[in-house]
């Protein structure tokens, strides 16, 4: 099985990218499928030699704009630990190519997260919230920063820009234990 994938349309098919499986959220994938509705079978897009996809990943969102995907943030697992991802890659299902708009490193688009919205309006990717980093408190319990900033990529510049901000570097509220 597979948990947390993105999925968007493209004409009347259905594509589905990355998620996790295995135990514990061990295994991250970073395949791309199709569902052809007419038909309701899937097909594993196989990707020239010289294409090579994004990390796999899991919660992270996807839209799909101007005949291109969009994937953002997510996470997987680095040495064993929760990693955040910051990217937004666009991938081509007609050219069956990967470009990576932002990596996410620059400081110049939203931060590392997972478990984020994202919707398009008017041209632009609005994304919104999500969970950033986990810290353990002094009493053993495990914090989570969430995000209360509306970020939007407009497609024509191919820029972040922040909209709205409540506290984007810290916490709605406060960090919140999770038991």
């Amino acid at each position: 099985g597979r948990g947390y994938a993105a999925a968007a349309m493209f004409k009347s098919d259905c594509y589905l990218f990355g998620g996790c499986s295995g135990a514990l959220a061990s295994s991250f994938r970073n395949d791309m499928w199709k569902l052809c509705t007419l038909t309701k079978t899937w097909t594993r897009i196989h990707l020239p030699l010289y294409t090579t996809p994004p990390p796999g990943r899991s919660q992270h969102s996807m839209l799909q704009y101007g005949g291109l995907f969009y994937i953002f943030g997510g996470n997987n697992k680095r040495g064993g630990k929760r990693h955040l991802l910051g990217d937004l890659v666009a991938f081509d299902p007609v050219k069956l190519t990967y470009s990576q708009l932002s990596d996410g490193s620059t400081g110049e688009g939203p931060s590392r997260r997972s478990g984020h919205s994202m919707v398009l309006q008017s041209g632009g990717i609005f994304l919104f919230g999500g969970g950033g980093d986990e810290t353990a408190s002094d009493k053993g319990a495990v914090n989570h920063s969430f995000y209360d900033a509306l970020w939007v990529f407009d497609t024509p510049s191919q820029r972040w820009v922040l909209l709205s901000q409540q506290n984007e570097e810290g916490l709605v509220g406060s960090k919140r234990p999770v038991a």
